[in-house]
C-alpha cells in the first residue's frame, strides 16, 4: 500500500489472478487423477458440473449444485439448496443453506449463515447478459480495479454472517 491505496504490483496481482483463473482450472482439470475425491460426500440430488473440482472431505447436501468452474478446498460443506458457480471456498468453509455465490473467492474457515447471496454483474451493465462495465473492488484502502466485469466477493478468512444477506459485485468482506 502507497498512502493508504493499493499500489500497481498489488492491483496487477488479482487482476492477473482473475484473467488466469480459466487456464488454471483447465491446466488442474487436466492432471487430475478424477476431478472429485473420493472422501467427498455429495448427495445423490445434488448436481455438479464437469469442470468442477472436489476435494477431501467435501460434502455436498441435497439439491445442491456445483458448477462452472467452481473448486472446492478441502472440508468445505455446501448446505441444502445451494448454487455455487466459478467460486472458490476455503479449507473448512461452510456454505449455510439457500447460499447463492457467483465467481466468488471465500477464505479458509468461513461460515456463511443461510440465504446469503453473491452478485456478480453490476447492475448498472445496461446489457446483463453480455457486461460490459468493469467491477471495481471498494477496500478499506480505497477503490481497486478488477479489469473483469464479473466478479462477485472476495470474503476473507474466519469471516461469519448472518442470515438473509445480499453482496453486490466487487465487494470484500475482512476477517
Amino acid at each position: 500500500m502507497t498512502g493508504g491505496r493499493p499500489s500497481r504490483v498489488e492491483e496487477t496481482d488479482l487482476s492477473d489472478f482473475l484473467a488466469a483463473w480459466e487456464d488454471w482450472h483447465t491446466r488442474a482439470l487436466a492432471r487430475l487423477p478424477r476431478r472429485i475425491h473420493p472422501t467427498a460426500q455429495i448427495h445423490p440430488t445434488a448436481i455438479t458440473g464437469d469442470d468442477v473440482i472436489i476435494g477431501p472431505g467435501v460434502r455436498v447436501w441435497e439439491v445442491s449444485t456445483v458448477r462452472a468452474g467452481s473448486v472446492l478446498c478441502t472440508g468445505v460443506s455446501i448446505g441444502f439448496n445451494c448454487e455455487v458457480t466459478h467460486t472458490f471456498p476455503g479449507k473448512r468453509t461452510i456454505l449455510g443453506h439457500r447460499i447463492g455465490e457467483n465467481r466468488t473467492l471465500v477464505g479458509a474457515d468461513a461460515h456463511l449463515s443461510a440465504n446469503v447471496s453473491v452478485a456478480a454483474i453490476s447492475m448498472w451493465s445496461p446489457h446483463m447478459s453480455n457486461p460490459e462495465r468493469e467491477i471495481v473492488l471498494r477496500a478499506p484502502g480505497g477503490l481497486y480495479r478488477c479489469s473483469t466485469p464479473q466478479i462477485g466477493a472476495l470474503i476473507g478468512d474466519r469471516v461469519q454472517t448472518g442470515n438473509n444477506i445480499s453482496l453486490g459485485p466487487g465487494l470484500a468482506v475482512g476477517r
